[in-house]
């Protein structure tokens, strides 16, 4: 006795069934990153849709870290992140890394260590 649901979409769950016996992937929903699917602009909105969710729950991070604990060292950890936006630029994007910067990171973790020290 089966089921007229089960006989409706017996050739999906065949599919379905054949794919768990051969243990490999298969969804009734197929996925494209096509441009024809999502449109021309959707991997650079995707992007900024990530960055600015990312840069919202830093914002978020710092106030509470503000609230939390004395400004000044807050402020001077959150500046340490230039030098490691610097570090990740030159690592992975090959930005060239001048004297001048090299002397700025320094002062900006010096000043970070310097408070750091004194708390």
């Amino acid at each position: 006795m089966s089921h007229p649901l089960f006989e409706r979409h017996k050739p999906l769950l065949d599919q379905a069934l054949a794919a768990i016996a051969g243990r490999g992937y298969w969804s009734a929903f197929p996925e494209s990153p096509s441009p024809k699917v999502y449109g021309e602009g959707a991997a650079e909105a995707g992007k900024a849709a990530s960055g600015g969710l990312i840069s919202l729950a830093a914002y978020g991070a710092i106030i509470w870290a503000m609230q939390e604990s004395a400004m000044g060292a807050v402020s001077a950890l959150r500046e340490t992140g230039v030098v490691f936006a610097a570090l990740l630029g030159a690592v992975f994007f090959n930005e060239r890394l001048t004297g001048m910067r090299i002397a700025v990171c320094c002062v900006i973790a010096a000043g970070a260590a310097c408070v750091g020290w004194r708390s």
